[in-house]
């Protein structure tokens, strides 16, 4: 019975031993006995596993509708190189104010390209970058459209140029070239926001 009793007891105590010894960890995470990295689960450090809200999309969107209105207030036209004395700057939304009275369309066009700016930034907060395709398309459609008339634009900076300038009888009619040379930045940030734009359309929203 004694000799039962203590085979139990180091039965026992050969079993407390084997739990009490410390795990060897030394070919896993590192060593050291150091137990794996587990931040990755139950609430630990996630970072690796989201992805960024910000992304090159959402960017280029954002940058293109910021081009896309303050295209509309800069100057456009600029006069002032034809004459010393005259400081004369258009905004786009000047010039289409001026050219609506020979052509109404001219009008809403600036208005249009404005409501394609404030969808182009509200879309850039959807991770669907091929929607901002609509304000693009809006924009183009526009400018076609605007294309199609400049004919009036040219008219009506023709006969500002002709204002400034000297003109006599024997000389040649201030040409499309000369109109041309008056653009200001407005044309050119519009130009840049709907490349930005349209470049948008085809960026990945995703961020590792």
């Amino acid at each position: 019975m004694d000799s039962q009793n203590n085979s139990n007891y180091n039965n026992y105590n050969n079993y407390n031993n084997s739990y009490n010894t410390p795990v060897d960890y030394s070919g896993y995470a590192g060593g050291n006995n150091i137990p794996a990295n587990y931040n990755g689960y139950a609430g630990g450090n996630r970072r690796g596993q989201t992805s960024s809200r910000i992304t090159a999309s959402m960017i280029l969107g954002l940058f293109s509708a910021i081009l896309l209105g303050i295209s509309m207030f800069v100057p456009a036209m600029d006069f002032s190189k034809f004459h010393e004395s005259v400081q004369i700057r258009y905004s786009f939304m000047k010039i289409c104010e001026n050219v609506g009275l020979i052509s109404d369309m001219w009008r809403g066009i600036p208005i249009g390209i404005l409501i394609a700016a404030a969808l182009m930034l509200v879309l850039s907060f959807v991770r669907i970058p091929p929607l901002k395709a609509i304000p693009c398309v809006i924009i183009v459609s526009l400018i076609v459209l605007a294309i199609v008339d400049f004919g009036n634009v040219l008219e009506f900076a023709r006969e500002l140029i002709a204002r400034f300038v000297s003109i006599k009888v024997s000389e040649e009619p201030i040409g499309t070239g000369t109109v041309l040379s008056s653009f200001g930045a407005g044309f050119y940030l519009l130009a840049a926001g709907l490349v930005c734009g349209i470049v948008s359309c085809f960026v990945s929203n995703r961020s590792e």
